[in-house]
Parts: structure tokens; sequence; C-alpha cells
């Protein structure tokens, strides 16, 4: 009944928006009580339209889309995944795999409503085999007690992100980029295997040997397309003995700061093609500065010597910070630094963010960063939220240096076509609601939402670092064109169809940007 009436909506032309609509008008009763049936332990739970948390839970961190999944289903075991993936094929639902709800666009909740969302933040187990530094780890662990696990494990760490509420499940499969990365790579490059429910139902355990294929494909495309991990082993490595921290900022002037743009901007590309790959970077470009922050593996006097070759480049700041400590205590400042805490690491639903993104293998253009500095500016003459008050608007630019040992991983995957990158850069609009939102949507800010979808625009077609748009998929946004070229490569697409074939062939694992059948 469902797969006639969908047929029937595409032939007569409706909106991808009026399927779904339609759809959930369909009895769903069905769908509801196989997913109650799946439930084998006491741990699992579900919640529907119907349920008083169901609000409250379809909430990802920074509740800009509103989306209104069919059912959101918290497994407590793999049995009970398999099963929960059964009932979506049995009644051709979409399904949702979410970690840590940090998508952009919200595809963590669907790609649109009526998705079945599989939650699989009661995937807490950790563990590390001292003999061989490998961590099996829990997707739906965040990356702030992952830290605090590794560390109390032995002073081990794993090179990924900053923001201690990130998920590890869609941070490792699409990248994961973080401020020892230069150094030990992305997240995704220490994943020795993982344990995936594959559309069809089948407990699947990948590795380079077991599964080739699939393990190439999940490395860098695996968010959400092919299945649902539930598991990771990362190799962990011994922590370093010092890790030292810059944060400097540099003032701009409001009126003109386009001289001082193209300086510090340029300075930042050409320094990170020559920086040790002990420095990891990142430049936060502002409206009133533009924030400088180097993580260095090493002294305090080491980091300082790494940090002068940019100031002779870009000039010193007009303040500096520096802090030295382990890598426990490091990861433990740059929590705060992102507003939260590596033992809290969830933050408060008020925070929205509308962002893009584009990967750069040379310096990008001045017309592009003309751009930057034009669109950070223009928030001066916002009106700001035209459905609630905001605590302020803060359009910004993030520059994030690549290379090292992101260029060298130890075996290939599908993020390989991304090598040779010198920076990603994240734009964005982001906003504080005047008070926690109760639903997703709530406080929203129009005027954010156009202007970001305007900056998104002008970048893209000012694009200089290819004839080919190129951007880093755990930044994955709706409305990029060619999507699959820019995250996956296009001469990557052929491979990744037929994975997608042998792992879910009903394409239940599927959003605007997924990996689509042959």
């Amino acid at each position: 009944m469902a797969i006639q009436f969908r047929a029937l909506a595409i032939i007569a032309g409706l909106t991808i928006h009026g399927i779904i609509s339609s759809v959930e008008a369909l009895p769903t009763t069905g769908l509801l009580d196989c997913l109650k049936g799946a439930q084998s332990s006491n741990g699992s739970f579900l919640n529907t339209a119907t349920s008083q948390g169901y609000d409250q839970d379809r909430m990802n961190f920074g509740p800009i889309v509103d989306r209104r999944p069919i059912a959101i289903f918290h497994p407590d075991t793999v049995d009970e995944v398999a099963a929960a993936i059964k009932c979506a094929a049995m009644f051709n639902a979409t399904i949702a795999p979410r970690s840590g709800g940090h998508s952009f666009t919200g595809y963590s909740l669907g790609g649109s409503d009526g998705a079945l969302v599989i939650d699989v933040s009661r995937f807490q187990q950790f563990s590390l085999d001292p003999k061989t530094k490998i961590a099996t780890v829990g997707a739906g662990m965040r990356l702030g007690p992952l830290y605090i696990n590794l560390w109390n494990a032995g002073k081990y760490l794993v090179p990924g992100g900053s923001c201690p509420s990130v998920g590890v499940g869609g941070h490792a499969l699409g990248g994961g980029l973080g401020p020892v990365g230069r150094k030990f790579g992305m997240l995704l490059h220490s994943i020795v295997s993982l344990t995936m429910v594959d559309g069809q139902g089948r407990v699947r355990h990948i590795n380079a040997t077991s599964e080739p294929e699939l393990f190439w494909a999940m490395r860098g495309a695996g968010g959400g397309s092919f299945g649902l991990v539930t598991e990771f082993q990362f190799q962990a490595y011994k922590a370093p003995s010092k890790i030292s921290t810059l944060f400097a900022t540099y003032p701009v002037d409001s009126i003109s700061p386009m001289d001082q743009y193209l300086k510090l901007i340029h300075a930042f590309g050409n320094w990170s093609k020559v920086a040790p790959e002990d420095a990891t970077a990142v430049l936060i470009v502002n409206r009133d500065d533009v924030e400088l922050m180097v993580t260095v593996i090493g002294s305090e006097n080491k980091a300082k010597e790494v940090v002068n070759e940019y100031y002779k480049l870009a000039g010193k700041p007009m303040h500096t910070t520096w802090d030295e400590g382990s890598w426990y205590e490091t990861a433990k400042l740059l929590a705060l630094f992102e507003g939260g805490t590596l033992e809290m690491p969830l933050t408060p639903s008020s925070f929205y963010l509308a962002g893009h993104s584009l990967v750069y293998r040379e310096p990008m253009s001045d017309k592009e960063i003309s751009i930057i500095s034009n669109s950070i500016h223009q928030a001066l003459h916002l009106d700001g939220n035209t459905e609630g008050n905001t605590d302020g608007i803060y359009p910004y630019a993030m520059l994030e240096a690549w290379g090292g040992k992101i260029d060298n991983p130890a075996s290939s995957s599908v993020f390989d076509h991304h090598h040779g990158v010198l920076y990603s850069v994240q734009y964005a609009f982001q906003w504080f609601a005047s008070g926690n939102a109760t639903k997703p949507g709530d406080q929203q800010c129009s005027d954010c939402l156009q202007a970001s979808a305007q900056f998104g625009q002008e970048m893209q077609a000012a694009y200089s670092s290819g004839p080919v748009l190129e951007a880093y998929q755990n930044y994955i946004e709706q409305d990029i064109p060619n999507a699959l070229w820019a995250y996956y490569g296009a001469a990557n697409l052929p491979r990744l169809q037929q994975v997608k074939k042998n792992a879910d062939p009903m394409n239940l694992f599927s959003f605007p940007h997924s990996i689509p059948l042959p």
C-alpha cells in the first residue's frame, strides 16, 4: 500500500514534502506494534508523536530543523537494532541513525518528516586492550566521556574533535577533525573495525580483511547510507606528555575590515602549507575580531617558535593566552571553549546554527574573502528573530588546517579523495534564543536563515579551488550543488553504489545526500 502510494505520488509530480505529509496520513499502527515487539530488554524505549517525551526527544544539537519522525526508537542491544530495521523494511519506512544529533541539516532526524529514528545513545560500552591499544567504543558515546575513559585507561587518546557533546558515530564515519589531527589523522583513520546492522537486518563485523569494500566505504561515506553502526574499535595512541595551546586575538576595524581579513586569512593558508604536523590550527573570522587557536604537541617554548612563523606573515596579535598541560587538560580546556565540559557534554537547546562548508587545496581568493567580510558585516542590519527574541546574532567563518597525517592513512578509504586539502572553511550564522526551546523550530531566526543561505550561494559561486565544489561531509548541508561529488568524489560514486546495493538494497537508509542505489 505504502509503496504503491509513493509511486503514484511521484507520478503525480508531488514534492517530497507532499509525499511525506500524505504518507503520514496512512495507518502506522503496524509499524509501531512491530517496534514494540522488537523491544526485548528493559532498557530500550520508544517515543511516538503521542508520547510525552516526543518533542524533547527530537531536539537535536541546535534545534533549527523541525522534523517529525514517525517514531524514535532507543534500542539497548544489537538484536533490537536488527529487529527494528526488519520492521522498517516490512513497512517501507526510511531509517535515520542518530548518535549525537549534530547534523547541520537535522539528517539524524531524517531528511524529511516520517522517518524512523534509531538512536544509539544507549550503546555506551568501553574497553581498552593494553597490548594492542585498541579501544572498543559504543557508537552512542559522546566525545567528552570517550576522552575521559581513554585517559583513565592509561592516558590514551584518539584524534577526535574538541566539542564534547558530539556523538562518536557520525563524527568517526564522516571524518573527525580535531586538535591533534595533523599528528594522528582524523578519527576515521583510527577505525580498526566496526559492528554494523545493514539494511537487511544482518549484523556485520567489518574490517579491512573481512569486508574490504564495506570497510572502505564506511570510513568517509558511512554516516547513514549503508546501515547503523553499534560499535567501533579504534586504534588508540599514548598521549603526549605536553600539549601547548595558544589563543590569540586580532582586532578588526568594523568600518573597513577587508584589509585585515585579507592579511590574516592569506597568512593562515600560507603558514598551514609549511607548519609542522605537531601543530593544528583554527582561524575564526568574526565581525569585530579574528581569533587564532593553535595546539602544538610539545612545550610552550616549542609552540612559540611554531606560532612565530605565522606572526611573520600576519603580524602580532593584540592579545595572547598560552596554556601548557597534558592532553587531558587540553581536552578539558577546549571543551570549555566549545561551551561544555567533558563530564557534562550536553549543551542547552538555546543554540542555533545555519552553516555551510567548503574545502580548499590552495588559499582562497580575494573575492571569497570579500564575500566573507560582506556577509559577516551585513548581520549588523538584520532585524533579528522574526518569530521570537534572540540574545544576539553571530556570523563567522572558521578555517581548520588539514594536512599532516590526514594525508597519510594506514589504509585506503573513500575519504582519500580529500587528500591534499589545505584547509576547510565552515561559514555560518549562529544565534542564541532568549530561553531554552521546548521543541525544534522554537524561536527561529528567519532573517538568519535567509542571510546564511545567501552566504552559502555566493561562496559556492565564487569557489576557486577547482572546477567542482569540494566539501567536508561532517558539515553536510542540504543546498550544495552536486553534493555527492562534493562530499565523496565523482570517481568513487559507482563503487559506493555497489556497496549500497549489497548492504541496503531496499534503500531504507536514505536522506537527501545519501548514497543512492545503482
